[in-house]
This record gives structure tokens, C-alpha cells and sequence, in this order.
């Protein structure tokens, strides 16, 4: 549940912030007392204020899984842009990799008691949404994914290669491999849990070239690496929570990666960089550990940092070998 994902949080002011979580219920989040500029900021971007298509709503129609198609590749074929694909409760399964080139909606059934999502689609999937044509009679370019519970073993669970993609009240798990990997498109991510149920996912987020993601009110677990950024990639991290990972976060060195990281908890972290990794820009604002205390991602003061390679390493000491990136994915032959 959202309300656990803060407990222990500052509160040495009482600044008022409201939003909704992803079943539309209001919360309350006291924000400490040291998060000054960035607040504002967040509340105007367009990834945070897009709404969740119901299903009744959607006058381009629904597909029924399994009513209407018996599985999921059948209802993404079937299926034109705009459209939703609704899952009943319970799994849904597949082998290889199913490819999404059109705008969906996928949406899930929600447990009532926990809010988690009951509708679990055990396969990997690879979204790449192409912008609409002057000549597309229904133009649709946003993809979403809602209370569905995506889980794979290996590989990445979910690749997004182009496009808008939001994502609200989703579990991305992956076994031995990557949960969720971003490249050139823009991802926003609201109330999800990356990683795995337990110790065994090697990377929670992977944000590749031109690759943009937002994450609010969401949460890296055991992971070897929480959050792993390279070439020109992107992450916002605000109200979110990353818990018992090696490293919170890694980098491919030299970058020109973005991370911003407001009123984050880290939980039972080793570490908070992979060895001497550094993205070429880090803002940090107000982030505390699980006993509430307020700690630096960097150095010893919140603010914008900059870095360039080897300017925060100790050269007198041996250098470390520079981190690998990630495995790519290949395709099952």
C-alpha cells in the first residue's frame, strides 16, 4: 500500500501536499521541512497528471482476456490503437517475447483488500509506440498499463523502446534480469513496485539514450542495482523508496545521464553508488534512510552536483574496473 512506503519520513515541518494514489483515493504526504524548490516543479508536469482510461469510459472499445481472446498475443493482434485489453483475475502466460506497436491500455483487475494487482501476465514484452501519421483517422500515441503484474525470469520483463507510457499500480518483476528497461521514450511511473518479491532481480530500472522516466510514489527492490542509468538517459525520482538493493544506483561512465532524487527513503542499502559511477548531473533534496534521519545521496549538502569522469574518484588509490552495462536482451531462437 502507498501509506507504507514513507512511515518513518521526516516531519520537521508541516508542509501539506496533496495527491491521488493510483485507484484515485486522496492522501496526505507531510513534506520535511528541507524541500524548498522542487515541489512546485513536480506538480506541473504533464506525467504525473495523466489520468487512468477506464474501461467503460473508452469509446474506442475493450477486449476481454480470456471472454474475448483466449490470450494475450491474440487480444495485442487483434486490437486497434486507442483500444483496452482487460485482464480477469489470475495469470495469463506466454513464451518468447510479444511485441506492442500500437497505443493500448492494459488494465487489470485490483484486489480489493491489499490494492495490489490480480491480474498477473507471466512473459516478457517489448513496447515501442511510433508517433501518429497526418493520415491516422483515430491518432493515439499514449500507452498505458494498469493493476497489472508483470513478471518474467529472465531477460528484460518489460522493454519500452519508443513512445509515452504510464504506468500506475503496476508490479514489474524479473527473476534474473531486468524488470523494466527505457530507452528513447518517456515513461511515467505512479505507485509500482520494480524488481522482484525477493533477492534475486539484478536491476530494478535500467534508463538507456533518450530514455526519460518519472517515478512517483514507487519502489526499487532487491535488486543488485536499483536504478542503473547510461548514455544520455533521465530519471525523477520524487516520494519514492528504494529497499534492500546492493546499490542504489550505477551509471556507464562517461555519461551525460539526469537523476533528480526529492523526499526519497533509502532502505537497507549497502551502497549508494555502484563503485565510483556518477551521472553528469544529480539533484538532491530531502531524502532520509529507514530510521528517518536525512542523508545525502553525495556529498554533504542538497542541491545540484556535476560531475566529470574521475573528478569524484581517489586517484592516489588503484582504479576500480569500469561497471558493465547491463546485458541486452536477445531474442529466444
Amino acid at each position: 500500500p502507498l501509506s507504507l512506503l514513507h512511515k518513518g519520513a521526516p516531519t520537521s515541518s508541516h508542509t501539506q501536499v496533496y495527491r491521488r494514489d493510483p485507484g484515485g483515493q486522496a492522501f496526505h504526504h507531510p513534506l520535511p521541512g528541507r524541500l524548498k524548490h522542487c515541489d512546485s516543479k513536480y506538480l506541473e508536469m504533464k506525467h504525473f497528471e495523466t489520468a487512468v482510461v477506464e474501461p467503460a469510459e473508452n469509446a474506442n472499445g475493450v477486449i476481454h482476456v480470456p471472454a474475448d481472446c483466449a490470450t494475450m498475443e491474440e487480444a495485442v493482434k487483434r486490437a486497434t490503437p486507442g483500444q483496452t485489453i482487460l485482464f480477469a483475475e489470475g495469470e495469463h502466460t506466454w513464451r518468447g517475447k510479444i511485441q506492442v506497436e500500437k497505443a493500448l491500455h492494459f488494465r487489470g483487475m485490483r484486489d480489493k483488500a491489499t490494492g495490489f494487482p490480480s491480474s498477473k501476465l507471466r512473459g516478457r514484452w517489448r513496447i515501442r509506440i511510433p508517433l501518429p501519421q497526418p493520415w491516422d483517422r483515430n491518432p493515439q500515441d499514449l500507452c498505458t498499463l494498469t493493476n497489472v503484474w508483470c513478471e518474467s525470469e529472465s531477460g528484460y520483463c518489460v522493454e519500452i523502446t519508443l513512445g509515452h507510457v504510464q504506468m500506475h499500480n503496476v508490479r514489474c518483476f524479473c527473476n534474473n534480469g531486468t524488470a523494466l528497461a527505457v530507452s528513447n521514450a518517456e515513461v511515467g511511473l505512479h505507485g509500482c513496485i520494480l524488481g522482484f518479491p525477493k533477492a534475486s532481480a539484478s536491476y530494478g530500472l535500467v534508463v538507456g539514450d533518450k530514455g526519460l522516466v518519472w517515478m512517483q510514489q514507487s519502489v526499487l527492490r532487491y535488486c543488485k542495482t536499483g536504478a542503473f542509468l547510461r548514455d544520455t538517459g533521465t530519471l525523477k525520482m520524487h516520494m519514492c523508496e528504494i529497499h534492500r538493493a546492493a546499490h542504489a544506483f550505477g551509471c556507464i561512465i562517461p555519461n551525460e545521464a539526469d537523476i533528480e532524487i526529492t523526499n526519497c527513503r533509502l532502505a537497507e542499502i549497502e551502497s549508494e553508488w555502484h563503485r565510483a559511477t556518477r551521472p553528469s548531473k544529480l539533484f538532491q533534496e530531502a531524502n532520509y534512510n529507514e530510521q528517518g534521519e536525512y542523508i545525502f545521496i553525495h556529498g554533504d549538502v542538497d542541491g545540484k552536483h556535476t560531475f566529470k569522469y574521475g573528478e569524484h574518484m581517489d586517484f592516489k588509490k588503484s582504479q576500480p574496473p569500469a561497471l558493465s552495462e547491463p546485458e541486452h536482451d536477445h531474442e529466444e531462437k
